[in-house]
């Protein structure tokens, strides 16, 4: 959005407080039958705090995305004499708020309630998924020294002695990373499964039938680490797994 709110530095941060407890709140749900009927659920104090975190990040992100139409209006990107909180005026190119407004057709466009609902989206699956994969990366690079030898000297040959930042054209050339990346995702999936609900009854391969309305969770985690799919070193971290000539052998449905 083009906010900074110090997460790193300031743990105390509103919006950042507010989010973390929710989703813990959300976990709580997940794992005690009890609190999932939603009748039931609003007789617990829980709920009530459910309802301020959302209120919490809800204020916060409907001031944002007020204060970012101003600034569209005022037409001054890096000078913009709109009073602001949170060093909008600081970020010369376009953020993501920034596009989403424009893209969807600006004042035609998406109204605040859908912008925020786009925002909230990303802040929320993309925030703890992020910290997951990139520490897992780590702790699999710190494990496996010859293959983070091998990283740090394509970033060498990438980058070589500058401390430039990242440019997009140096994504295509990080290729034994991007391996790298991938196989730390597959070996540990930062949404290890999910939950749908069924539709309509379903019948399943082996001649059971799910009923509509009924609730599943898929393992992500265990498909990533089934044998049927991976081959019998499924646990083992490898990233030349992911060569051409390998993946493309393996059926990705």
């Amino acid at each position: 959005m083009g906010v900074k709110i110090n997460a790193q530095g300031n743990p105390d941060s509103v919006f950042l407080k507010s989010m973390n407890r929710m989703l813990n709140l959300v976990c709580e749900r997940i794992f005690h039958l009890w609190l999932q009927p939603e009748w039931l659920f609003k007789l617990f104090p829980q709920s009530r705090e459910h309802d301020h975190c959302i209120k919490q990040m809800h204020d916060f992100t409907d001031d944002v995305i007020r204060k970012k139409r101003e600034e569209i209006k005022s037409r001054k990107f890096s000078k913009s004499e709109v009073n602001n909180d949170y060093g909008l005026d600081s970020y010369k190119r376009q953020t993501f708020l920034d596009l989403l407004i424009s893209l969807s057709g600006g004042e035609k466009g998406y109204n605040n309630e859908e912008l925020r609902e786009e925002v909230l989206t990303l802040a929320v699956a993309g925030t703890d998924t992020l910290a997951v994969a990139v520490g897992y990366t780590l702790k699999l690079l710190g494990k496996y020294p010859e293959i983070q030898e091998k990283v740090y000297q394509e970033l060498r040959e990438v980058f070589g002695d500058t401390d430039r930042p990242l440019e997009k054209e140096d994504l295509m050339k990080l290729r034994y990373l991007d391996r790298v990346v991938k196989e730390s995702l597959r070996l540990f999936p930062p949404v290890p499964f999910i939950i749908r609900k069924v539709l309509e009854d379903t019948k399943l391969p082996s001649g059971r039938t799910m009923p509509a309305g009924s609730g599943i969770a898929v393992s992500i985690w265990g498909l990533h680490r089934d044998p049927k799919y991976w081959g019998p070193d499924a646990e083992h971290f490898d990233p030349d797994r992911f060569l051409p000539e390998r993946f493309n052998g393996i059926n990705t449905h």
